[in-house]
């Protein structure tokens, strides 16, 4: 994941975002459209589903208020995202007598990460 941040923030200082970043620039245009009061579905095209603007939002203000890369604060709400819920799924694990559910979790859906995060089509 380190790796793939490192690589992200490279590629946006050399203008190489959209092999390397993916969707990663459209979900930042996006938001800076949201943010200047333009509406999603309505006056510019979006397709994502609503909830998905919740993640970009946070990371678009994040980017705002630090001034890091919108890539480095996408993916690092992404990463804490993925922990947290892990962390939720370890809970019901230990509820329901699953000691390392959230371990599992965590190893079965991290490798999926970069998938969400890119959509490379």
């Amino acid at each position: 994941m380190l790796a793939v941040i490192v690589l992200g923030v490279i590629a946006s200082a050399t203008s190489a975002e959209s092999a390397i970043l993916g969707d990663i620039p459209l979900y930042e245009r996006s938001m800076a459209q949201v943010f200047t009061g333009h509406i999603p579905y309505v006056e510019f095209a979006f397709e994502h589903m609503p909830l998905s603007i919740l993640p970009m939002a946070f990371a678009y203000v994040l980017t705002t208020v630090s001034g890091a890369s919108f890539f480095l604060t996408f993916g690092f709400f992404s990463l804490l995202l993925l922990l947290a819920t892990g962390e939720l799924v370890s809970r019901i694990g230990l509820r329901v007598g699953v000691e390392d559910a959230g371990c599992r979790w965590v190893l079965i859906v991290a490798p999926i990460l970069p998938l969400v995060m890119f959509r490379v089509d």
